[in-house]
């Protein structure tokens, strides 16, 4: 009852559509679904409510969302699933060409200790078993001596002895699927796992906008601009990699406004749409080695965003801008502490 009190609270509030759109929503309707068609066929056969009642497990998962690592493993684990389809399908091609060799090189081999009736080359199935087993390293070598068996111990007449083509069988299939491909999928997860880790320590996230987006209406007067005073105090105000954040040096300041290429209104004002695409430009900027791909990309974006891209005369820039404000600041406190010292000093010799 409480998931369901919860389905229909955030529906209410968010809407179907939007409701729909998360994930993790969509998670939480289909436990919402289960445990309604749990009361609903209460007076069915037991056999079928249990199987219906196993869907109440799936509840357990939602404790990925509270917690922050174990969240980060199942993204990981979400992130790897193509690769493992590309992996799983080259092992499974493996397993088909080796079982195919099996059947017809040690399918009528005489059984042994190890090659018996859970483990032989008689049947394609029985051969994919049977390398599954030599895939966990579960007694592959027993096998392996029972399919390269030799007389007394078998009839030749009969064709069931084996092959010693069996030790380089066994052996390549083991270094090359066991210890090569399956181990694949853990290079996959871990490979996977740093790169959700080198996202998480960028920290640039949608979020990051939301803020942005609210501190700059505290600003804007209503023109969708803010005067480029503020600018620097709202930069201040949203916490890095985004913004300044409020601990931010003198010199770290400077170096921050100039790496900025913004332009300013016609009223000396700073727009909101060309700010936001600086700063995550800023954050997220790459180098691209020189070429025809950074040619046709450029190119591409300059067509999307042809304001957003045109040159920018050093006067008409806010960097520029607070480059002469910070200087006429610097001067002005200057000239202060210069009168403020000859006033102290007259000061002295007229009491002298």
């Amino acid at each position: 009852s409480i998931f369901i009190f919860e389905a229909v609270v955030k529906i209410s509030a968010l809407g179907f559509k939007e409701y729909w759109s998360s994930a993790w929503n969509r998670f939480d309707f289909f436990i919402v679904i289960g445990s309604i068609m749990d009361m609903s066929f209460s007076f069915l056969s037991a056999s079928f409510v249990r199987i219906i009642r196993l869907f109440r497990i799936s509840r357990m998962f939602r404790l990925i969302k509270s917690l922050k690592g174990l969240k980060s493993l199942f993204e990981t684990l979400l992130v790897s699933l193509p690769a493992f389809w590309n992996v799983g399908a080259l092992v499974l091609l493996l397993f088909f060409i080796y079982s195919y060799i099996g059947v017809l090189t040690f399918g009528s081999v005489i059984r042994g200790n190890s090659l018996n009736e859970h483990a032989n080359f008689e049947s394609f199935q029985m051969a994919m078993l049977t390398l599954f087993r030599v895939a966990t390293n579960d007694e592959w070598v027993g096998v392996m001596a029972d399919c390269a068996v030799q007389p007394p111990y078998c009839d030749v007449k009969e064709g069931d002895c084996g092959s010693y083509a069996s030790y380089p069988y066994f052996i390549t299939f083991v270094i090359i699927v066991s210890m090569i491909m399956l181990n694949l999928f853990t290079a996959v997860i871990i490979e996977n796992f740093e790169n959700q880790q080198d996202h998480e320590e960028w920290k640039l996230s949608p979020s990051m906008l939301e803020d942005y987006t609210d501190i700059f209406g505290e600003f804007d007067d209503g023109s969708g601009t803010v005067s480029a005073l503020d600018m620097e105090k709202l930069l201040k105000r949203i916490s890095p990699p985004l913004g300044l954040g409020g601990k931010a040096t003198r010199v770290l300041t400077v170096h921050f406004i100039k790496s900025l290429n913004v332009p300013l209104t016609k009223e000396g004002r700073v727009p909101f749409r060309r700010t936001a695409f600086e700063l995550v430009r800023r954050v997220s900027e790459c180098d691209i080695p020189p070429g025809e791909m950074r040619d046709r990309i450029g190119y591409a974006i300059r067509k999307a965003f042809p304001d957003i891209w045109e040159e920018i005369p050093d006067e008409l820039s806010w960097s520029a801008l607070m480059c002469v404000i910070r200087v006429q600041r610097h001067w002005r406190h200057l000239t202060a502490s210069r009168r403020a010292a000859v006033a102290a000093h007259a000061a002295e010799r007229a009491g002298e």
